[in-house]
């Protein structure tokens, strides 16, 4: 159960920097480049995953929800489509796993992690190799490519969600992502 536990931590980590083009929230939405470009601060993240099937005999059924806190986190989108990503903050996260319930907290670092973003309407795609820290844990990851939709933007918000189906590469195993991430801009 604890490598369990530990391989859907990682999952959660692997998703949190990679986030229906409606305005859920009720802010204006200008997308452009133009407004993307510039320094933003996280100041919201939550995410909910779920995951079910039969794999390796095991009858797994788990929902997990991350919550975000003590935001100290910035990304710079620059005008040449190079991300910039470096900062922490805290997670709580709530698993249930076929009944057993349990709650972690963790930080969440990146250091300075470089990578590339592309807009196509309100479609924000970032592509990179991942460099998060989880306690003394140091995850770099391969290659990945995310696809937000961008549901705010406008002169001091960004709102990203990535929702969808998950290919973990496990036979068996389904899984269904929900990321929300909230920024303010910086300058």
């Amino acid at each position: 159960m604890k490598h369990l536990k530990s391989i859907i931590t990682l999952i959660i980590l692997t998703f949190t920097l990679a986030s229906c083009s409606t305005d859920d929230d009720g802010g204006s939405n200008n997308v452009s480049e133009e407004n993307l470009i510039g320094t933003w601060s996280l100041t919201s993240s939550t995410q909910e995953n779920s995951f079910s099937g039969d794999v390796q005999g095991i009858e797994l059924n788990t929902e997990i929800t991350s919550t975000g806190s003590n935001f100290d986190l910035n990304i710079i989108f620059n005008d040449d489509n190079v991300v910039l990503a470096n900062g922490s903050y805290d997670i709580t996260i709530l698993s249930d796993i076929n009944g057993n319930v349990t709650t972690e907290s963790d930080t969440i670092t990146v250091n300075n992690a470089e990578g590339e973003w592309a807009l196509e309407g309100d479609q924000l795609t970032l592509t990179g190799e991942p460099a998060t820290t989880t306690g003394d844990l140091e995850i770099i990851g391969a290659a990945s490519a995310s696809t937000y939709t961008i549901t705010t933007l406008n002169d001091t918000t960004l709102t990203l969600r990535l929702e969808g189906d998950q290919d973990l590469g496990v036979e068996g195993l389904s899984s269904m992502i929900s990321i929300v991430q909230t920024y303010t801009r910086v300058n």
